[in-house]
C-alpha cells in the first residue's frame, strides 16, 4: 500500500509555530549551520517525530524571518556582517536583507579538505581499507577485545579505540587515520590475528606510506580548523594569516616531497583549493581590518602589500566619517552636554587599554577584533570520543 499523504501545519498553527522556536533554539544553542535544514537526515527524522512538520527555506523565507529576529533583537543596525556556511539559499537571504555575508572559515575549510581527498584514488582506497577496520572492531565485540587485549599485551595501560569515519565531517577522517597510525604496532598485530585476517585485508608497508603522508598533509587543517572555530573569542583577525602560512606550507610539502608521491599530489590538490576559496581574504574588509587592528598582528601578516594598503585606506575614511559624525552630534547637542565614547566591552584586554587614549580608534578597533571567522564552536571540530 503507498502512503497516504498528510497535510502540513498551517503556518499560524500553535503547533507549528512550538516546533518552528523549538527548531530555532537547537540551531542557535548548539551553533549548528542552518543548512542543516536541508539534510536528507534531519529531513528523515522531522518526517518521522512529526510527518506534519514540513518547512520551506526559501531565500525569502528565511531573510524574512532573520530580518524579524534581528530587529526583535535591535541588532539589524549594529551587525557588521553575517557568518555562514554556503548553502546557497542562506547566502541569497543575507543579500536580500542588505547584510554582509561572510563563508564561514571551517566550513569552507571542509569543502578543501573534502575535494582534495576525493581527488586521490591512493587515499580513497586507504579510507575504505581503515573504515573497513574501525567497523569491524564496532560490529563485532569479540574483535574489539581482540584489538585491547593486543595493546595490552604490549603495555598500554589504557587501550585507545578507534574512531569511526563521519561522513559529513571531514574531520573525522583525520581523527580515523590519525588514531590508526597511532596504533600502529597493535593494528599489526591485530590485522594478523588468525581470527581477524580472514575478515578484513591487511595494511601493506606502502598503504603505511601513504597513511602517513596523508595525516601529515592533512593535520595541518585540522588544525587549522580547530584554531579558527573558537566560540569563546573573535577569531576574524585569524583568516588572512593562517591562511597564508598554510599556503606557504604546503607549497614547502610540495618542494620537499617526490614528484608523483601522494603527499605532493595531496598537497598541490589543498593548494589549489586552498587558492579558489581563500586567495581572496585580504579583500575582505571586515577581515582585512581585523588582522591589521590586532595588536598581535600589527599588519605584518599581509601577503599582499596593496591589500594591505586598501586595509589602512578604508580604515583611515571610516575613521574620519566617526569623527565628522561625532564633531556634528556635538555641535547638535544642548549646551553643558558631554558626549563619550564608550567601549563596547566592559574590560579591554591590557594590550588595547593605550588605544583609550583615542576613543574612536578605539571603539573601531573592537567593532572588528569582534568578528569570527567561522560559526561552528571549538567542541564541534575537537577531538571524537570513542
Amino acid at each position: 500500500m503507498g502512503s497516504v499523504p498528510v497535510e502540513s501545519y498551517s503556518r499560524y498553527s500553535a503547533n507549528k509555530v512550538r516546533l518552528d522556536r523549538a527548531l530555532v533554539t537547537l540551531i542557535a544553542q548548539d551553533l549548528q549551520p542552518v543548512s542543516i535544514v536541508e539534510d536528507k537526515g534531519f529531513k528523515s527524522f522531522c518526517l518521522a517525530m512529526d510527518p506534519r512538520f514540513q518547512r520551506r527555506h526559501t531565500s525569502e523565507l528565511l531573510a524574512k524571518n532573520l530580518q524579524q529576529v534581528l530587529k526583535r533583537k535591535k541588532l539589524l543596525a549594529k551587525v557588521v556582517a553575517y557568518v555562514t556556511d554556503n548553502a546557497a539559499n542562506i547566502v541569497k537571504a543575507t543579500i536580500i536583507i542588505n547584510v554582509k555575508y561572510l563563508p564561514c572559515y571551517a566550513h569552507s575549510l571542509n569543502l578543501v579538505a573534502n575535494a582534495s581527498l576525493m581527488s586521490n584514488a591512493r587515499v580513497i582506497t586507504l579510507k575504505n581499507q581503515a573504515s573497513s577496520i574501525v567497523e569491524l572492531t564496532k560490529r563485532s565485540g569479540q574483535a574489539a577485545e581482540i584489538l585491547e587485549a593486543v595493546q595490552k599485551k604490549l603495555g598500554t595501560l589504557r587501550p585507545e579505540r578507534l574512531i569511526q569515519n563521519v561522513h559529513t565531517r571531514w574531520n573525522s577522517t583525520c581523527e580515523m587515520l590519525e588514531r590508526i597510525q597511532e596504533l600502529r604496532d597493535p593494528i599489526t598485530l591485530f590485522l594478523n590475528d588468525p581470527i581477524i585476517s580472514p575478515k578484513v585485508d591487511n595494511i601493506s608497508a606502502h598503504s603505511w606510506t601513504i597513511l602517513d603522508e596523508t595525516v601529515e598533509v592533512l593535520s595541518l587543517l585540522y588544525e587549522a580548523t580547530i584554531e579558527l572555530s573558537g566560540d569563546k573569542k573573535p577569531t576574524g583577525s585569524k583568516a588572512s594569516p593562517i591562511t597564508n602560512m598554510l599556503m606557504d606550507q604546503y607549497r614547502s610539502f610540495m618542494i620537499a616531497s617526490a614528484m608523483g608521491s601522494v603527499k605532493h599530489t595531496l598537497a598541490a590538490t589543498v593548494l589549489q583549493q586552498l587558492e579558489r576559496r581563500f586567495g581572496k581574504v585580504e579583500q575582505i574588509p571586515e577581515l582585512a581590518l581585523g588582522t591589521l587592528l590586532d595588536p598581535r598582528l600589527k599588519g605584518r601578516c599581509f601577503r599582499n602589500d596593496t591589500d594591505k594598503l586598501a586595509a589602512i585606506h578604508t580604515m583611515s575614511n571610516e575613521l574620519e566619517i566617526l569623527h565628522d559624525n561625532l564633531q556634528q552630534k556635538r555641535s547638535d547637542a544642548p549646551c553643558g552636554t558631554h558626549l563619550t565614547i564608550r567601549s563596547p566591552i566592559k574590560e579591554p584586554r591590557s594590550k588595547l587599554l593605550p588605544l583609550k587614549r583615542l576613543p574612536l580608534l578605539f571603539l573601531y578597533t573592537w567593532r572588528f577584533l569582534a568578528n569570527q571567522a567561522a560559526l561552528i564552536p571549538s567542541s564541534n571540530g575537537g577531538k571524537l570520543k570513542a
